[in-house]
């Protein structure tokens, strides 16, 4: 249709705009990687990040820590 606007995501671009963000967030955890960021269909961007949530009291006998995994999806439709 040629009246309608049409936007593709790249992968490459979701990926630095992520890693971007990253290197801006602020936060409380440790080991924060970037597993995943992409836009498989053009449309739709994915990013899934790792981190280490350690408690605040905690020993080398007992180390309490956490692995944290989180995906994200968003989706923009323009009408």
């Amino acid at each position: 249709d040629g009246d309608r606007l049409s936007l593709e995501l790249e992968s490459g671009a979701v990926r630095q705009a992520a890693v971007e963000y990253l290197g801006d967030a602020e936060h409380g955890l440790a080991d924060v990687q970037l597993v995943r960021a992409a836009s498989d269909d053009g449309q739709t961007a994915t990013v899934t990040v790792s981190a280490v949530w350690y408690a605040p009291i905690h020993t080398e006998l007992l180390p309490i820590s956490v692995p944290i995994e989180v995906t994200s999806t968003a989706r923009s439709v323009f009408h």
